[in-house]
């Protein structure tokens, strides 16, 4: 029996969806697309998951698992990927997990890791970013909303992602499947709350 892992990200501008199949205690990338589409996540993701499921071949019922990044980002993203998920497991009951996006931001990075802190980095407006680090795969910088100053100055950070100042890098579904095992499993009403309005409370 096949048991496919469908990967859905809408946390930032530029979506991604991916087929992988489990394979013992591994997981093959099968297929993976982008999507660039800031304002219409929903239209072109949904269609990019029909793509990706009718170009490999396979049934919707051989999809054991779905999933998807839960923030931090745009929360209109957000709410898309979760309504999809919502469908999926309403429609057939399928399992599902969220992984940090800031994590598999991280591990989606290809380049020599060894030695280097690895600073995931997402815009969260003119003053704050989104940040997590990372040194030989061990947690150095808390996931959190942090002030652009702070992780600018921070010259030994190779820092990853959408802000002006990083390498510019996506999220792939090699990176959300390194951090799948850790991840708890996630209601499909769950939200997590802004790390920008943590900040304006506290």
């Amino acid at each position: 029996m096949k048991n496919f892992v469908l990967l859905i990200d809408t946390s930032t501008k530029v979506g991604m969806c991916a087929l992988a199949e489990k394979l013992n205690y591994d997981y093959k990338v099968v297929a993976q697309e982008y999507v660039s589409a800031e304002l219409s996540h929903s239209e072109k993701m949904f269609n990019a998951i029909k793509d990706i499921i009718d170009n490999n071949n396979i049934n919707f019922e051989d999809i054991k698992q779905l999933v998807y990044c839960s923030g931090p980002g745009s929360f209109t993203g957000l709410r898309i990927s979760y309504s999809a998920i919502k469908g999926f497991f309403v429609a057939k009951g399928i399992q599902h997990k969220g992984v940090s996006t800031l994590k598999a931001l991280v591990k989606s990075y290809e380049g020599d890791t060894k030695d280097k802190i690895i600073c995931a980095v997402i815009k969260s407006g003119k003053e704050d970013v989104f940040a997590y680090a990372e040194l030989n795969g061990k947690e150095l910088i808390k996931e959190a909303c942090y002030p652009v100053q702070d992780i600018i100055k921070e010259k030994n950070f190779l820092c990853v992602g959408d802000a002006p100042f990083c390498k510019d890098l996506k999220v792939s579904a090699r990176g959300m499947l390194s951090v799948l095992e850790e991840a708890p499993l996630d209601g499909i009403n769950y939200l997590k709350a802004s790390y920008a309005e943590k900040r304006r409370t506290s």
